[in-house]
Parts: C-alpha cells; structure tokens; sequence
C-alpha cells in the first residue's frame, strides 16, 4: 500500500439523524478516514444525508416564506385600519318564510285574462271531443282525462265554479254513453269539489249531483253484470252526496239532501230486488 495514502475506513456504517433514520456505509457518504469517522461519532455531534439535508432546506424555505407572507399581510391590514374608518353593522331583517307558489302556465294565465268566454270555448272542446269519440273507449278515457286535468287547474286558481261546471257536464256526457266507471270517478270528484270549495248546501249544488245521477242509462234489457254495475255507481255517488250535505248541514249531525235519501233509496231498493239477500239457516 501506498503510505502516502490515508487509511480508507471500509466497512464502517453511520445512522442518519434525519427524517429517514436510515443507515448508510462510510465509503458511500464521503467518510473515508478514521479522522472523518471520529468525527462523525463526536458526541452531540448529528448527520444527515443528502437527501434529508435537501427535505429540511425546502421546508425551512417554505416556512420563512410563510413567515414572511403573514408578516406582510397583517402589515397590509394594520394599514387599512388607520385609514378607513370602521363602519358599523347594519341589523339583519328578519327573514320572511318562504311560501311556495303555484306555477301559472301561460295558458292559464291567458285563459284567467279571457274569463268566461274561454272557459266557454273549452267547454264546447271537450263536448265535442266526446261526441267525436263515439263508442271507442280509449278516446273516452282520453277524453275524462281532459275533464279532470282542466277541474285540476280551475281549482288551483281558485275558479271552483268553472270545476264543478266542466266536472258536472263530464260526468253526464260519460255515462250517457255506458262509461259508468269514467262517469262515476268525475262525479265522486264533483263532490270533493264542493267540499273543497267549502260549498253550501245549495239548490244549484244538490242539482249538480242530481242532474249527474239521472244521466245513468237506464237498465231495461241490459246484462245482469251491467245492471248491477249501474246500480252500484249510482249508488256510490248518491251515497256520497248524502254524507256531504249532512256534514254540512246542522254542524254536521244533519240527515243531508232529502232528495239524495230519496234518489238513494230508490237505486238500493232496485239492487236488492235483482240480487236479494240470503239468509243462511243453520241445519
């Protein structure tokens, strides 16, 4: 060996005091003499390497940059303090609850502008519209959905009278033409209409249901199914009627429309004619 050359310290390993803990040989990290090792192993003395000397350099870097930025900062604000003066908050207004309002369409909102004579024009619309259908039952429940949709909007713009009108004259023309059930659901609706509209026990009203209940075909020669069928939504709307005029009148414990008792009276007394009750007799 060369005795001009220092001893070169081979397998001697040093810890890194950095965040990686690692450990590395002295060969790979520049200590190559004893003089180097020594004093590397001085007490208190700390190592890192270069990947943890070049990690801590960037985070006090960005740590005095942050310094710095807060620095400027609060001298920013303390500035604009000395120069403006400071105003006063102003009291919230309290806020309003919110009330959800219905959507108008721009034809309700034209027909609303015509008044009558639209809701005239409509009516003959649909008068027609059932005329024009005939005996085809997909165009008649097309036809009832009309009726119901256009009462629908009456009756969120508050126009109860033009409802109750396009239910009464629906129901009629469906069951002039066999449409019992479709006649039947219109003249139900008819009825929650007037409860909705909180409508008194009027002539005109007890009319409506009457005009509705007399537009029943007759039974004559029809099928027994049929007959029955026609018994049971008259008297499902006759029964109807006589629970809504009795709540209304007296507080509600009066005995209702005397011409719905009798009207009632008479369609049950025929359903029980056709299909009377048995009696079981216990052997």
């Amino acid at each position: 060996m060369d005795a001009g050359l220092p001893p070169v310290v081979i397998d001697w390993q040093i810890g890194c005091d950095g965040p990686c803990q690692g450990w590395f040989r002295g060969v790979d990290v520049g200590i190559v003499t004893p003089e180097q090792q020594a004093a590397a192993e001085t007490p208190g003395a700390e190592w890192r390497c270069a990947a943890c000397l070049t990690i801590l350099g960037e985070q006090q870097h960005a740590a005095q940059l942050q310094l710095q930025q807060q620095q400027y900062t609060g001298a920013q604000h303390g500035s604009r303090q000395q120069k403006q003066p400071q105003q006063q908050r102003q009291p919230q207004q309290p806020q309003q609850p919110y009330q959800e309002q219905a959507p108008v369409s721009a034809a309700s909102a034209s027909e609303r502008a015509a008044g009558p004579k639209a809701h005239a024009v409509q009516l003959k619309k649909l008068e027609q519209q059932v005329a024009k259908a005939g005996g085809d039952g997909a165009r008649l429940t097309e036809a009832q959905v009309e009726f119901k949709t256009n009462s629908f909007r009456r009756c969120s713009e508050q126009r109860f009278g033009e409802a109750l009108e396009l239910l009464r004259v629906g129901a009629a023309l469906l069951l002039q033409r066999g449409r019992v059930e479709l006649g039947t659901e219109l003249g139900q609706l008819y009825i929650k209409t007037l409860e909705q509209a909180d409508e008194a026990v009027s002539e005109e009203n007890v009319g409506g249901i009457v005009a509705i209940a007399s537009a029943y075909p007759a039974v004559g020669a029809a099928a027994a199914a049929a007959s029955s069928r026609l018994e049971v939504g008259k008297i499902t709307l006759l029964r109807d009627g006589v629970l809504w005029t009795s709540r209304k009148a007296a507080g509600g414990a009066g005995q209702g429309a005397s011409v719905l008792h009798t009207l009632l009276a008479q369609s049950y007394w025929r359903e029980q004619v056709r299909y009377p009750p048995t009696l079981a007799v216990n052997p």
